[in-house]
């Protein structure tokens, strides 16, 4: 979840169906929503994906576009969301 939440939009590469992972987006108490990098090096990775997969995110982004800060899953003021505001039922 944490990396889903750390998506934003320029690491999206729609022409090679495919989502750069660089970030991750964590909620840390106190401190709130935390970005950092993900725990390894393994962890910043290129993952392909499906077409059908890629095809969803390209509606998300058709439907409900992105933060002001580039990230993907908003909440719905348009800021980023936090984890506890994201159903994964």
């Amino acid at each position: 979840m944490g990396e889903v939440l750390g998506l934003r939009l320029a690491d999206v590469d729609t022409l090679r169906s495919a989502v750069h992972i660089r970030q991750t987006a964590q909620e840390i108490p106190p401190l709130g929503r935390v970005v950092k990098d993900p725990k390894s090096d393994a962890g910043r990775r290129t993952v392909v994906l499906p077409r059908q997969a890629m095809d969803a995110i390209t509606a998300h982004i058709e439907a409900f576009g992105c933060a002001a800060t580039g990230e993907l899953v908003t909440d719905p003021r348009g800021g980023p969301s936090h984890r506890s505001r994201v159903s994964t039922e």
